[in-house]
């Protein structure tokens, strides 16, 4: 079956529902935007009239604006040259010209001078660089009047070098502080390392005294007993020399009377015999007579030779025995140890010694660097961080004025204020349309 179209007959009109409206109702045209300004065009230009009059009383009441501007440059290094002159701390001359440019934009500057000389008001403050001169910087303060406008800039840079020259003195002076307390304490240390020295060689000193006196009197106690032992042994080798000699002699004698006595009885039988060999026999015993007579005479002999030996002995046991009396009746060993007389003066000398001083190595150079920077006077130091390339110059007319952008300013405002009151009244006569035709 074929469809129809645009038949009106196939689809009913829509009836939109109680209570609704179309959101072309609420949109507001040009035209109804300047019929709504149009009709309340006495309310804005009240208001923008009001707003600009306010503006020109208040833009006459404001004073002129006048500005003060100084021009700096970095230091010398002989403006920070008393800091490095005192051997402490060396800071350049781009440094300081650093802190007092920070210094100068510190938000503390403006009140602590403002403090420190009972001032009123919060001037406009500038920092600015001339890119042009390399290391340039100008100061600028806009203010109500000429000159005190140029005696905020002089007294702003001034203390700004006193801050910060107090900052690096106070650093300076900590330094000194610590340098001084460095040495007093390397020369505290020092004397007390030499007196630890000098106490430990005199400790040593001590010790090896009684070592070698322990060992003097060890060596005197093994002498007299080698001579002890010694003496023992040459008595017992005496005595034992003597009873050999003694046994060897009484066996000659013995022999010798056996021989003698068979000699005499020989001859008695040879006597018997026969008288005509008597003289023979006699001529014989003379014989044998001198012959013994001769081996007394070695007897005698051997006795002396004993006598010798013995008397050889005796004065080596009274030698012996002198020494070991004399040994055993020494009172010190002092005498003979060798070098104890310069360890007893080194001794005294360490102990009567009353200063350790002479005797630290560079302890003089460290003394005499103390009394230097202990007379360093660092209150007097003078130090500048800037150099004043021209001095604060004040403009003879105000700067600028602000009353014409003020009036305008405000006469906008306004408007402004004049077309919104004249809309939002609009708004509110339409809701009270709506509400009383509901």
């Amino acid at each position: 079956m074929a469809m129809t179209p645009n038949n009106p007959n196939t689809h009913p009109p829509q009836v939109p529902p109680p209570g609704y409206y179309s959101p072309a109702e609420d949109e507001i045209s040009l035209i109804e935007l300047w019929n709504v300004l149009a009709g309340r065009w006495r309310l804005i230009a009240a208001t923008t009239l009001l707003a600009t009059l306010i503006a020109i009383v208040y833009a006459l009441t404001i004073p002129p604006l006048y500005k003060a501007t100084a021009y700096f440059l970095p230091p010398s290094e002989q403006d920070v040259a008393p800091i490095g002159d005192a051997g402490v701390q060396d800071v350049s001359a781009d440094e300081a010209y650093s802190l007092f440019k920070q210094m100068l934009s510190s938000k503390s500057l403006l009140d602590h001078y403002k403090s420190e000389h009972s001032l009123e008001g919060n001037p406009s403050l500038i920092i600015n660089s001339d890119n042009k001169i390399p290391g340039s910087l100008n100061l600028s303060i806009e203010w109500h009047d000429p000159d005190e406008a140029a005696g905020w800039v002089d007294g702003l840079s001034e203390m700004a070098n006193k801050l910060v020259v107090e900052q690096l003195l106070s650093n300076l002076d900590n330094n000194l502080h610590h340098q001084i307390e460095s040495i007093e304490n390397t020369i505290s240390s020092e004397r007390k390392r030499a007196q630890k020295k000098r106490e430990d060689r005199i400790e040593t000193i001590e010790s090896t005294i009684s070592s070698e006196r322990k060992r003097a009197q060890k060596k005197r106690e093994d002498r007299i007993e080698t001579i002890e032992s010694t003496i023992s042994s040459e008595r017992k080798r005496a005595q034992k020399k003597r009873e050999d000699r003694i046994e060897t002699i009484e066996s000659t004698i013995s022999s010798k009377r056996n021989l003698a006595q068979k000699q005499r009885e020989d001859r008695i039988v040879v006597i018997g015999e026969s008288l005509e060999i008597v003289n023979a026999q006699i001529e014989n015993t003379i014989s044998l007579l001198q012959k013994f007579s001769q081996s007394y005479a070695n007897h005698e002999s051997t006795q002396q030779e004993i006598l010798k030996t013995h008397l050889k002995l005796s004065n080596e046991s009274t030698a012996l025995q002198t020494e070991k009396v004399m040994l055993q009746n020494r009172s010190s060993d002092d005498r003979f140890i060798s070098g104890l007389d310069d360890l007893e003066d080194e001794k005294v000398t360490l102990l009567n010694r009353t200063s350790d001083d002479p005797f630290i190595p560079g302890l003089s150079q460290l003394e005499k660097e103390l009394v230097r920077l202990k007379s360093i006077n660092i209150s007097n130091t003078s130090i500048n961080t800037y150099t004043l390339d021209q001095p604060a110059l004040s403009s003879s007319y105000p700067i600028k004025s602000n009353r014409r952008r003020i009036i305008t300013l405000g006469g906008i405002i306004g408007l402004m204020g004049g077309v919104f009151l004249a809309f939002l009244l609009n708004f509110i006569q339409n809701q009270k349309n709506r509400s009383e035709e509901g």
